[in-house]
């Protein structure tokens, strides 16, 4: 199989795996929104900041890493990163579960047993999740998130509106869902099962570690630049503005879907060009150009499409305590984009192994954000929360570019961009501005514009439908 079926064969799958859960949380929205206030969930999504930055920071990203070092080995010989990432990871959960303990004396922490348990079924989730695809389990990948994915749904919607919890069901559905997909991977893969201590080598602990480490203060630069905000919120505001913006957030989901789906597939693919010693900086660099103006471009038509889908569906989703976020959130699509971006250009200095320059472009954009938002928020609110945003991972990104340019040659084409603030202000103006049939109009005038660019690759795709259709026919 080309590495084109390929890629969209994983893409579909990914689709339907892990992404599934971005898109469960956005329709559990008029749940959430109509049983929890604006401080309960503020406060939930306030909490979660803390814990992302404590997982984060103490499991060192292992489930990229060993993903990444299974890339290095081929068939049985696949066990022994895991094995040796297992010792890790054993580590790390004893080490989180510590750190959010101390945590619970200088932040009011309720619940502290299902939240240190929900912080570490996120990390499980990843490790084994992980760990499938790189034995190449995509289907069993696929299957086991679609599972997981209804068992939270279901748990949520009868902890909540049958027995009338509070957002203590937000943490005993994820524990409940991550532990029902982690024994189907266990009973189908053996992750825990592939420990051999024979494989268990101090020279490939200390590679993962020499990669996991700066992915640390990678996830610490990140975490200022992404999270941060939503302590300032907290302290400034108060929970509830952190509520409505948690809440207008997840109306960014719909962009994540669309880029997750797509950029699953292409970390494997960005792992395996990288872990190929046949490939040289220069064919590199040509591939992940091309790769990476396609992949902003479809970002940026997909935010363009989505904005007017989100200003239909919000009022319907949402409860009217919420209804304030809806100003906030073209600007948090602009900053979802860039944000996305970052992260495919994080997976290609991965797949170089040169993290280093990944947290220099983060910290850089995270000190420009937590200046920004800590100038902003009381004059401009939220919006200036999102200014600050847009700031921080756009001198992320520009940083990230330029150090790939130095690099492989990577270049970002930069009439894409010049394109997309084009569209963005009428379809701006548009959104904040009309109703439903408008914005309908709007989404026909960008699907026009796009087709029209991508005429060439429509053509052609159409007319591989066509020849399999009269194949089918003649059959």
């Amino acid at each position: 199989m080309s590495r084109i079926k390929e890629f969209f064969k994983s893409s579909m799958l990914y689709f339907l795996g892990s992404v599934l859960s971005n898109l469960v949380i956005f329709l559990l929205l008029p749940v959430y929104t109509k049983y929890f206030s604006t401080d309960e969930y503020g406060y939930f999504d306030a909490i979660r900041s803390y814990t992302v930055l404590i997982t984060s920071v103490a499991f060192i990203q292992i489930h990229t890493i060993v993903l990444r070092f299974m890339y290095d080995f081929n068939g049985k010989d696949r066990d022994k990163p895991v094995s040796n990432a297992l010792c890790l990871f054993g580590i790390s959960t004893v080490l989180t579960a510590i750190l959010i303990y101390v945590l619970s004396f200088f932040v009011e922490v309720h619940f502290l047993p299902l939240v240190i348990g929900f912080a570490l079924a996120e990390c499980f989730q990843g490790f084994f999740c992980y760990v499938a695809r790189g034995y190449g389990k995509n289907v069993l990948f696929a299957v086991s998130g679609v599972i997981a994915t209804v068992v939270n749904a279901l748990s949520n919607i009868i902890l909540i509106m049958v027995f009338g919890w509070n957002y203590e069901a937000l943490y005993v559905s994820m524990i409940i869902s991550v532990a029902v997909q982690c024994v189907i991977i266990e009973i189908n893969t053996g992750v825990f099962r592939k420990f051999k201590a024979e494989h268990v080598s101090l020279d490939m602990l200390r590679q993962m570690m020499k990669l996991g480490i700066p992915f640390c203060l990678n996830i610490a630069a990140f975490w200022f630049l992404n999270t941060y905000s939503r302590t300032v919120i907290v302290d400034k505001l108060g929970t509830g503005y952190n509520g409505i913006y948690a809440v207008a957030s997840k109306f960014t989901l719909v962009l994540n879907v669309l880029a997750n789906c797509v950029a699953l597939s292409w970390q494997e693919m960005a792992f395996e060009k990288g872990a190929d010693e046949k490939e040289t900086m220069e064919s590199l660099g040509k591939y992940y150009t091309k790769a990476g103006n396609l992949y902003l471009d479809v970002l940026c038509y997909g935010a363009l499409l989505i904005l007017p889908a989100i200003k239909i569906v919000f009022p319907i989703f949402v409860d009217a305590e919420y209804h304030s976020g809806l100003s906030i959130i073209p600007l948090a699509v602009v900053a979802a984009i860039i944000s996305i971006y970052c992260s495919f250009e994080t997976s290609i200095f991965s797949s170089i192994k040169k993290n280093f320059f990944i947290f220099v472009s983060a910290t850089v954009g995270a000190v420009v954000n937590v200046i920004l938002v800590n100038m902003f928020i009381m004059e401009y609110r939220l919006q200036g929360v999102n200014v600050a945003l847009i700031a921080g991972f756009f001198v992320n990104a520009v940083i990230g570019a330029i150090a790939l340019y130095y690099m492989i040659g990577f270049k970002c084409n930069l009439w894409i961009l010049v394109k997309f603030l084009v569209l963005f202000v009428p379809a701006y103006y548009i959104y904040m501005n009309f109703g439903a049939l408008v914005n309908i109009g709007w989404v026909l005038i960008v699907l026009i514009l796009a087709a029209i660019q991508y005429r060439k690759e429509l053509t052609g795709f159409l007319k591989v439908i066509k020849s399999r259709t009269e194949r089918t026919d003649k059959l």
